[in-house]
């Protein structure tokens, strides 16, 4: 008579290691996303009001961290084009006083907030997420030629467009994803 092959049972050791995994992968992916620094890029998108104009789309390179305000920095690079073809504007030079929040995703962080072209026409930005330019004398074929009667203006949004390097929480969830994977394998190859 054939004895009956006995089934391992899975060990309490694997049990501990693979709760173990599990527990450190929940631990990980609590934390929160890396953070914004000096040197991200981010994309922004100027929309018009009034005026019957595609958005614009420029981006901005975050400076300096701002001193006492957590998420506030500086700009270091500035560059969004206002305007349709040929009656186009490179807003490229950034005051010096331009800051950005990255936690409210607003320019100001407490002081004025501005870029300028080569030519001096001024964009502000100014309340919540609202833009505007000076460039009322400027010719513009969307508003007159000769005349625009009144600063462009209209919302924007500013969001992060540097690659994200994967964050604790997701490597965590993905070690411990194979792991649990690898140890069903042998328990069911063992089975």
């Amino acid at each position: 008579m054939n004895p009956v092959p006995q089934r391992r049972p899975f060990l309490a050791p694997r049990q501990a290691a693979t709760a173990g995994l599990l527990a450190l992968a929940g631990l990980l992916a609590c934390g929160g996303a890396a953070a914004a620094g000096p040197g991200d890029t981010w994309s922004l998108t100027l929309t018009y009001s009034v005026e019957p104009a595609s958005p614009s789309v420029g981006n901005f390179v975050l400076g300096a961290a701002v001193s006492g305000q957590p998420g506030v920095f500086s700009v270091s690079d500035f560059s969004v084009v206002i305007g349709p073809p040929g009656y186009a504007y490179d807003y490229n030079l950034p005051d010096a006083g331009l800051r950005f929040d990255t936690a409210t995703g607003l320019f100001g962080g407490g002081t004025a907030s501005h870029a300028y072209t080569s030519d001096g026409d001024q964009l502000d930005f100014v309340g919540s997420a609202q833009w505007k330019t000076d460039d009322f004398f400027d010719p513009h074929p969307i508003c007159d030629v000769a005349y625009c009667g009144g600063f462009h203006y209209g919302t924007y949004a500013a969001v992060e467009s540097t690659p994200a390097v994967p964050e604790p929480g997701s490597l965590g969830l993905m070690l411990a994803g194979a792991a649990v994977m690898v140890a069903w394998a042998r328990r069911r190859q063992a089975s």
